[in-house]
């Protein structure tokens, strides 16, 4: 059958989920074409759970859309009746030269964000858990942090956005696109449709269906560990947080208390990654083993760190990264199709904590409203394409 729509959304994972209930809601006659279902454990958000924190060391440019997405983020849950951000704090241990400690300080200082700088002594009385050199290092705490459940985050926009009228069909791949005057015409694998505006949030395949994006995105393979710990309780909240280690020789190490999720397939445990980029790969033939350089990484920590997790039993999971250049979000226009054609893509493994607030900015794009946030630091021109 073929089908004439307002918008169609390409790709609804956590972006295109949340962009779809944001048009829904606003009356849009939304179309979203989704190649798995939804949510699934093959793309970006496989992991159960992800940080949100506002101190944003990455880019103090970020902060205003935190702050807006945290709002967005308790509305939600008000609308679907469900505990989706659980507030744990986050604890960052680092040398104190660490330029990912600065940048946390730099923008708790310029948005007024709560920080604060805690002695050795508090440090070990709140979280003994943690070993770490006693040598200029510094911890930082940040009160309004925490995780997001993810399926169930992704669950809620899609059920949102059927519920305010949006169409959304699972298992159906896009073959080809392509935009001949102010008409955009999606063929896939079951049929044709019809458009004046599509948002392409197609994650790690970002790259087939726009190649002229090649050069600046660069999807990896990335690992994420559950260690079941000997003592459990004393690594759930509250007496074990979401943390940030910045180790010199390997990076920035991150965690989670073992969490209070709902999915039943969730691994057991205390949730523990590397935020560096792996591998690269592609989407669709990644290899998804254990390797013995994935099991090296996470026991360096142990090792440093985190002595009693040693040798706790072990789970493995794998997840991309779709990285820019710069690390940085990808949010625009395609150049040349006449403000039709909108992207969203390179959230280089930070992103999940913005879905709502990148649904409404995308949102305002496909429909020709003023942003309300500003977004300029994301866009292509920073790049030569």
């Amino acid at each position: 059958m073929n089908g004439q729509y307002d918008v169609i959304v390409v790709g609804v994972g956590t972006m295109g989920a949340a962009t779809c209930a944001y048009l829904a809601h606003k009356g849009v006659h939304v179309l979203g074409l989704e190649q798995h279902t939804i949510p699934n454990d093959l793309a970006s958000h496989s992991g159960y759970t992800r940080i949100i924190r506002k101190a944003y060391y990455e880019h103090p440019d970020y902060v205003p859309l935190l702050q807006r997405s945290y709002e967005l983020w308790q509305q939600l849950q008000w609308k679907v009746g469900t505990t989706l951000y659980h507030e744990t704090g986050i604890l960052y241990l680092g040398h104190q030269t660490s330029p990912v400690l600065q940048g946390c300080l730099d923008s708790s200082h310029l948005y007024n964000i709560p920080v604060e700088q805690w002695s050795r002594a508090k440090t070990k009385d709140r979280f003994p858990q943690f070993h770490y050199p006693e040598q200029n290092w510094i911890s930082l705490w940040e009160p309004e942090a925490g995780y997001l459940d993810v399926h169930e985050s992704i669950t809620s926009f899609y059920k949102t956005a059927l519920d305010d009228g949006a169409e959304i069909h699972e298992h159906e791949h896009i073959m080809e696109w392509h935009q001949h005057d102010d008409t955009i015409t999606i063929q896939t694998d079951k049929s044709t449709y019809l458009t004046k505006k599509v948002i392409f949030t197609t994650g790690a395949w970002t790259q087939k269906i726009l190649p002229s994006l090649i050069s600046s995105l660069k999807v990896t393979r990335q690992t994420l560990a559950w260690q079941e710990m000997p003592d459990n309780a004393k690594y759930t909240h509250p007496h074990f947080p979401c943390w940030f280690l910045h180790d010199p020789e390997k990076g920035m190490y991150y965690g989670f208390p073992d969490a209070d999720i709902k999915d039943k397939n969730e691994p057991f445990g205390i949730k523990i990654a590397l935020h560096v980029q792996g591998d690269e790969v592609s989407p669709g033939q990644m290899d998804r083993s254990v390797h013995i350089e994935d099991e090296a990484i996470i026991q360096h920590f142990n090792e440093q760190y985190l002595p009693e997790a040693i040798h706790a039993p072990k789970n493995y999971k794998t997840c991309m990264y779709t990285n820019t250049p710069d690390e940085h979000f990808i949010i625009d226009y395609l150049p040349q199709s006449n403000s039709q054609v909108i992207i969203a893509c390179g959230f280089s493994g930070h992103g999940f904590k913005f879905a709502p607030v990148i649904g409404e900015v995308l949102g305002q794009m496909a429909m020709g409203e003023k942003l309300t946030l500003d977004i300029n630091f994301l866009r292509l021109n920073r790049f030569k394409l």
